[in-house]
């Protein structure tokens, strides 16, 4: 026994291990281990942290001659649900094989990752460090993941945004959509903030509410959810954004290119556009949306038919 885990943790499952371990004057110094977990079910009384039938190939070095314990593992993910407040994983569709380094301080239960390499199949190649902290499973208001970095290499849009991202975006006018396309960029989060800086490639976003669909999007695309408009400005972190056809609620457009800024639930377009629609077009001086999606939504949008 090496950790003990919160006093609120429930686990279950069975494991095939191979260990060696070696030691100096009765304390463990260095566990080298191998091992196979058919079904991993581990949940808090908080909800923080949980994972459901979780197929596991893990092996592991782990140094614990000195705080924090220093480790390298490689873990294939085969089957099963993960849960870090607030991101929720699905890997019985899309195996994963993740390799990382890192430490954790048996004391404070910090978890820190400095680096992670993760690939899953039709879904993405990402790298990146993480954060987490378990000590906060006693307090049900603190988040066990504390940061997180992801640097897409190279992602198909459809399986990303069902496999991660979906889960992150609960609650903006993004957490329900059907996505495809590929993307590349990165994406960084703290319970304060959200941050993405992406660049899309063939992209279709279609609202399941049907607010709003786009398709054929191209360009970059930037947005932070703790940000104002003003300081997505200053920060020069504008989305400059080309599409074939969209429409927003039953309005529909056809191809054109969009330099916008985003913010939280905040939306400016910087430059006046020029958009097809039917056997016009419609010219766009104005569009700013502020609070959207919410009761108080304010909406400012000056356009002439022509």
């Amino acid at each position: 026994k090496f950790v003990d885990l919160p006093e609120d943790f429930t686990l279950a499952g069975a494991s095939d291990i191979n260990l060696t371990i070696n030691g100096n004057a009765g304390n463990v110094t260095t566990v080298q281990a191998q091992a196979r977990v058919p079904a991993l079910s581990l949940s808090g009384n908080s909800g923080l942290l949980a994972t459901e039938q979780l197929g596991l190939n893990v092996g592991l070095q782990l140094n614990m001659a000195s705080l924090p314990w220093q480790f390298d593992t490689t873990i294939k993910i085969d089957q099963g649900q993960m849960y870090v407040d607030p991101l929720l994983a699905d890997f019985t569709a899309l195996p994963a094989t993740l390799t990382a380094q890192g430490s954790y301080h048996p004391d404070s239960r910090q978890l820190t990752i400095r680096h992670y390499d993760l690939n899953q199949a039709q879904v993405a190649q990402v790298t990146g460090t993480m954060a987490l902290n378990f000590a906060s499973q006693a307090d049900t208001t603190a988040s066990t993941l504390q940061s997180l970095t992801a640097q897409v290499h190279d992602a198909a849009l459809e399986g990303l945004y069902k496999t991660y991202l979906q889960s992150l975006l609960v609650g903006t006018l993004a957490d329900d959509m059907n996505a495809s396309g590929n993307i590349r960029g990165r994406i960084q989060y703290t319970p304060a903030a959200i941050q993405v800086a992406l660049n899309l490639q063939k992209t279709t976003l279609i609202d399941a509410k049907k607010r709003f669909a786009i398709e054929g999007l191209d360009g970059d695309f930037y947005w932070d959810s703790a940000a104002s408009l003003a300081q997505m400005r200053e920060r020069n972190q504008l989305s400059v954004l080309s599409f074939n056809h969209a429409r927003l609620y039953q309005f529909p457009l056809s191809g054109s290119a969009l330099k916008m800024v985003l913010a939280d639930r905040d939306v400016a377009l910087l430059e006046p556009a020029h958009i097809p629609v039917l056997d016009g077009a419609l010219h766009v001086a104005q569009f700013t949306v502020e609070n959207a999606g919410a009761e108080d939504m304010l909406l400012d949008f000056n356009a002439t038919l022509e």
